[in-house]
C-alpha cells in the first residue's frame, strides 16, 4: 500500500537574496549584539570617554595657560637680564666714578680750615705779612713785639693737626727805630703740611 501524505510539507525559511547579497548567511545573534551594544552600552562608554575628554581638554588649557605664562615670564625676564646688564655697566661706570673722587677728595687741598686755624690761634701782638704756600710746605713772614708772642705761637702751630710738630723758626730779626721808641722782631717761621682738614 502505498501512503500518501497529503500534508504539505513545511520547507525552511530562506531569507531573501537582496542586490546579490544572501541575507541568510547573517548571524543574526551577532547583529543583535551589536544593536544592543550601540544603543545601550555605546552612550555608557561615549559618556565615560568624554568625561575624560573634558579632563583632558580641562588639563590642556591650564597647561597652555602655564605655557603662555612661563612664555610671557621668560619675556619678562629677558628685559629684566637686560636691565640687569646695563644696572651692571651702570655701576662698573659709578664705582670708577667713585674712585676719581676719592682720588680727588683724598689730594684735596683747601687750605681754608689751615688758614682758620691759624688766625683763631694768632697772638694779639703778633701779625703777619706774607704767607707763601708751595707743594706741601708753608711759609710764613711775620712780624711780632715779643719773643714770648713768638714761642707761643709757635707752640700753637706745633699742637696742631695741620703741622704736627714740622714748625721750625727759620730767622729771627730785632729791628728797632732810630729814635728807640720801638722795637719788634721780624721772624721766618717754615713748615711741612700734614693735611688740610
Amino acid at each position: 500500500m502505498i501512503k500518501i501524505n497529503l500534508l504539505l510539507e513545511r520547507k525552511a525559511f530562506r531569507m531573501p537574496v537582496i542586490l546579490g547579497f544572501d541575507l541568510g548567511l547573517l548571524n543574526f545573534k551577532w547583529i543583535i549584539f551589536v544593536v544592543i551594544f550601540h544603543f545601550i552600552a555605546l552612550p555608557i562608554i561615549k559618556g565615560r570617554l568624554d568625561s575624560e575628554i573634558k579632563l583632558t581638554q580641562e588639563e590642556f588649557n591650564k597647561t597652555s595657560s602655564f605655557l603662555r605664562e612661563l612664555q610671557k615670564k621668560e619675556s619678562d625676564l629677558a628685559l629684566f637680564s637686560d636691565l640687569a646688564l646695563k644696572l651692571e655697566k651702570n655701576e662698573v661706570a659709578l664705582k670708577e666714578k667713585l674712585e676719581v673722587i676719592k682720588k680727588i677728595i683724598k689730594f684735596k687741598k683747601n687750605p681754608d680750615q689751615l688758614m682758620l686755624y691759624i688766625a683763631k690761634n694768632i697772638p694779639e701782638d703778633v701779625w703777619i705779612e706774607e704767607m707763601n704756600l708751595e707743594n706741601e710746605s708753608l711759609v710764613i713772614v711775620a712780624y711780632s713785639k715779643s719773643y714770648k708772642s713768638i714761642g707761643i705761637f709757635i707752640e700753637k702751630l706745633k699742637k696742631s693737626i695741620f703741622f704736627e710738630n714740622s714748625v721750625r723758626l727759620e730767622s729771627s730779626k730785632t729791628i728797632t727805630s732810630s729814635s728807640n721808641s720801638y722795637r719788634y722782631e721780624a721772624f721766618t717761621l717754615a713748615m711741612s703740611i700734614v693735611r688740610y682738614n
